[in-house]
Formats: C-alpha cells, structure tokens, sequence
C-alpha cells in the first residue's frame, strides 16, 4: 500500500486522476486532497475535489483549500479547454462534505510530519502549494517518499503557446524551487501523456464498463475526443483528448507502462519568450548532475486496460 496526497487543480484530467487513485484502493491509500488554482479558480477546484470525492464514496478524504495565485506572477487559468467550471458540461451534485480549516500547504507539511511512513505527493497541477511547503519546512517536506509532477516538455512540443506546459507555465518559479529542492522527483511529461489519448474507441471501452464513475469519465472527455478530421476518426487514430493526470496515478500501480530515465531538469524563469519551458538534459550533455527521473513515453492500450479494470471496482455510489 503506498499512501499519497494529491495537490490538484480539477480540472478534466485531474477529475481521472482523482477517481483512479480512489478506485485503486488498496494498492493506493489516499490520505488527502490539496488543492491550487489552475485550470479555474482555486475556490471552483476546491469545490470540484468535494465532488469527486463524494462521487466515489471517499468524502471522508480530506480536501484542504491552497493558492488562489502564483510565487510571482499573476494567475492564469485554462477554462478555455475546461470550462468554466473546470468539469465540462459534466455536472456533479453539490457535495455534501466541506474543506478543512487548514490552508493546504500546512495540511501538506502536518500530513507529512504526523505520518508513520513516507508519503507519496502526487502534484498534477500548479506547483505552488509544494514549492511554499518546501520553503515553510524543508527538513518535513524531506520525508517524502518521492513528488510526481505532472508537466514539462522533453520536445519543446508544450501546450502553451510559448511550447512550455500549462502546469509549468502558470508558475515556473515554484517550479524552480520544487526542481532544486534535492527531493526525489519523476516528472510525467507531456510527450508521454500526449500518447495516452481518449479516443472513440477508448472512450467506448469504458463506457460499456457500465458504472457511474466510467461514464462520468467518458462524458468528461468525450467532447474533446472528437477533435480531428473525419479521416483521423475513422482510423482511430489518437487525435482525443489526454489522460494527462491520471498518467501520474497509473505509474504507482503500474510503472511498466511507463518509459524514462535519470536526466538534469531546469526551467526558464527569465524569458518571456521561453518563460515555464522546461530544459531537460536527456543526453546528459551538461555537468548538472540529474535530479528527476523523466518519462516520456507511455503505452496507451496499458494504460487504458488499467483505468477501465479500477474503474470497475468502484461500482456505483
């Protein structure tokens, strides 16, 4: 069993990072939910955390409010692809459940401290909240087990319009803090996540496993599924929307899935130009030693065979 913390900001993809931790259970115990701005307002991901919670019969797992902004910049979001409520056209009920007192970067380091063994934190999302409990208390924040992080770009192929990733881009500087923090670091890449798509096909798959928590998925993704030409869908060829998150959940259960290696990762905090893009050393060109384990590659039938065999087992709450 390996316990974990996810610091999210849901978001489409966070809303499948969150039901597959809660469906992998044993395997994964989740100890709590931080949440940061992002994809929309840190109020409105918050409330989208309870939610998920509650749709997969986990609200008792606590969900502590983070960031509403930036290290340094101003705050960005991403409801042009999520919408304005960060689910879509999906609408959950209202839970009935509500956040902790606490501030999320101190439910970070408390959860760290009080825990009996080393905990994993899985940051999908803006880094904000990690990089403030790194600065807040470096010596707790040095009991992880290891930080997940989903972002960055091997390629330079990002998904903003300076090719860096959203993650990074909506705060490189704590980025940079998390980057040279000496903690053990896998950073999930877009170029592996960009293989890991939601097409018809897939999208039908999980469908046809017949419970709420799947069909909640496939209306998540299926309006971004349907990009491309009439061609492309009918080759099924991977033109869907990305499991970008979920990416992060499926290594813990599954790291074969999965391709990488030891590499330096820095990230450029001067230039507007380049401002979030992530520089990784693959060939090992430079003398910086490496300090993240970077995948980029991934198997998407693997991939999807494991989300729609979890999902299964939550049955319908």
């Amino acid at each position: 069993m390996i316990p974990i913390i996810i610091d999210c900001d849901p978001g489409i993809d966070d809303t499948a990072a969150l039901i597959l931790a809660t469906a992998a259970a044993p395997e994964l115990k989740l100890l709590g939910v931080t949440t940061v701005f992002g994809n929309v307002p840190v109020e409105r991901t918050t409330l989208n955390a309870l939610k998920v919670m509650e749709l997969c019969g986990s609200g008792h797992v606590p969900v502590a409010k983070g960031c509403a902004r930036p290290v340094l910049r101003p705050a960005r979001n991403a409801q042009f692809i999520h919408g304005a409520t960060g689910l879509g056209r999906v609408d959950l009920p209202e839970p009935k459940a509500h956040p902790v007192a606490q501030h999320g970067v101190d439910f970070l380091i408390e959860t760290i401290r009080g825990a009996p063994a080393p905990i994993t934190l899985v940051a999908v999302g803006p880094l904000t909240n990690v990089a403030l409990a790194i600065v807040k208390e470096p010596e707790v924040m040095r009991q992880l087990e290891r930080i997940v992080i989903m972002g960055g770009t091997l390629r330079g192929l990002g998904n903003m319009p300076n090719t860096s990733s959203f993650n990074v881009y909506a705060d490189p500087h704590a980025t940079e803090i998390v980057l040279r923090s000496g903690l053990p670091l896998v950073i999930c890449t877009i170029d592996a996540t960009h293989m890991v798509r939601s097409t018809p096909r897939q999208l039908k798959l999980l469908r046809e496993v017949g419970n709420r928590h799947a069909g909640v998925l496939a209306d998540l993704f299926e309006e971004h599924a349907f990009e491309g030409t009439p061609e492309q869908l009918a080759a099924d060829t991977p033109v869907g929307g990305c499991m970008h998150d979920p990416c992060c959940i499926a290594y813990l259960l599954a790291p074969d899935i999965f391709g990488g290696r030891m590499v330096n990762v820095q990230v450029d905090t001067s230039s507007e130009l380049s401002m979030g893009r992530t520089v990784i050393d693959w060939w090992g060109h430079s003398d910086n030693p490496p300090n993240a384990f970077v995948i980029n590659r991934a198997d998407p039938e693997a991939f999807f065979d494991l989300l729609r065999g979890k999902v299964a087992l939550l049955g319908n709450f």
